[in-house]
């Protein structure tokens, strides 16, 4: 190895600042078209960073845990949920303004969207915004209490699923809140949304900007018994198909409201038998190939 690649090798990472974060976030805002748009990616960011990136991770690969991979896609939706409603909530309470339920953008029309239409360089005031006190009080408070002390989807407390390593999520969650808060205090609110935005962009998650497209996928995959989506997990028996899973159109209503919607069992179906988080990529390889 020459001295170069050795001088390379031997530098430690340096993690950027929260000054380089705020300025290469502003740089290169997140891709979204109003309001509605950035609520909905940034409480998959906050979701992201501050719940699933976190001691949760540590809980759900023990086989013991009651978090299995269905569990997780619901608890997950869950959790965004109970974000983009807090913002949603916080945006009402503190600047009057009107943002469409979760999910809501993209999927109703123009009309019914409200303030949430509100293209990004009409919001001045979430430059204006700084007061980290009152989001905490406001919105940060409740929601870490919300996200610590509920009952998920599964019918278990956090306090139960995370068993020994609650308090190491309690501190992860508070944490995160705090950066988000702490964030908010020096750049401003926009910043602060702009981050977790940008976190959410890989995230194929319901509310993410490739939610309704996956459904699609999962559309394409399940009417064709030979697409290539099934060489490895084999086509699912029509037969065994938990409640809603044995319809196509009513699977897809509820995935777009969202997969914390689903039962147990039909969650798990979807995620084991039929492999929802690899369908969009294998559709988009085939429409890749065909051109």
């Amino acid at each position: 190895m020459d001295e170069t690649k050795a001088e390379v090798a031997e530098t430690p990472y340096k993690r950027p600042t929260m000054q380089e974060f705020v300025e290469w976030v502003m740089e290169e805002p997140p891709a979204v078209g109003n309001l509605a748009e950035l609520l909905d990616l940034a409480a998959v960011g906050i979701v992201k960073h501050a719940w699933r990136n976190s001691p949760l991770e540590d809980v759900h690969a023990d086989p013991s845990s009651p978090l299995t991979d269905g569990e997780m896609m619901r608890t997950n939706a869950a959790t965004t949920r109970l974000v983009r409603e807090s913002l949603q909530d916080f945006f009402h309470a503190i600047f009057d303004v009107d943002v469409p339920p979760a999910g809501t953008s993209g999927t109703s029309s123009e009309s019914s969207l409200g303030d949430g239409e509100l293209h990004l360089d009409e919001c001045d005031f979430l430059d204006e915004f700084s007061d980290a006190d009152l989001l905490a009080d406001s919105m940060l408070g409740p929601l870490y209490t919300a996200m610590t002390r509920r009952v998920l989807p599964g019918g278990y407390t956090v306090r139960e699923a995370a068993s020994e390593l609650f308090e190491e999520l309690d501190d992860h969650i508070a944490a995160n809140l705090d950066y988000l808060a702490d964030v908010t205090e020096q750049h401003g609110l926009r910043a602060a949304l702009y981050l977790k935005a940008k976190a959410a962009h890989y995230e194929r998650w319901w509310l993410g900007q490739d939610w309704l497209e996956l459904v699609d996928a999962l559309d394409v995959v399940l009417a064709d018994p030979k697409h290539d989506h099934w060489q490895v997990r084999g086509y699912p028996d029509p037969d065994g198909r938990p409640g809603r899973c044995g319809n196509l159109e009513q699977l897809k209503a509820v995935l777009r409201q969202g997969p914390d919607r689903l039962t147990a069992a039909e969650a798990e179906w979807c995620v084991e038998d039929v492999g929802i988080g690899f369908v969009l990529h294998r559709v988009r390889s085939d429409a890749a190939d065909r051109r």
